[in-house]
């Protein structure tokens, strides 16, 4: 595969006479044994259905909020807010280097 300009086609090329003859391969080089598809369905399916299921933790609770620690946080921003400083302006105008 050195020099190959397009490795995937040279892999392909290398794997064309064992179209359609997959069942001659051993065991070991067929790869996923068994509908892999169909068991990770199952496996979704199984979560949807029981959260619990599949072994993960499941999500914790969401605290509703409080409209009054809301309304106090929104106090404490603002007076935050008030009493940062500006930044200076910097209205030294800018040389062009040529």
């Amino acid at each position: 595969m050195r020099g190959a300009t397009d490795a995937v086609r040279v892999v392909l090329g290398r794997l064309a006479p064992w179209t359609g003859r997959d069942a001659e391969l051993p065991t070991h080089l067929r790869g996923v044994p068994g509908d892999y598809r169909a068991e990770r369905a199952a496996r979704l399916a199984a979560r949807m259905i029981d959260p619990g299921a599949s072994g993960a933790a499941p999500a914790p609770e969401v605290a509703v909020s409080d409209p009054d620690l809301r309304a106090r946080l929104r106090a404490e921003l603002a007076t935050h807010l008030r009493r940062r400083q500006p930044r200076p302006v910097n209205r030294k105008p800018q040389q062009c280097r040529s």
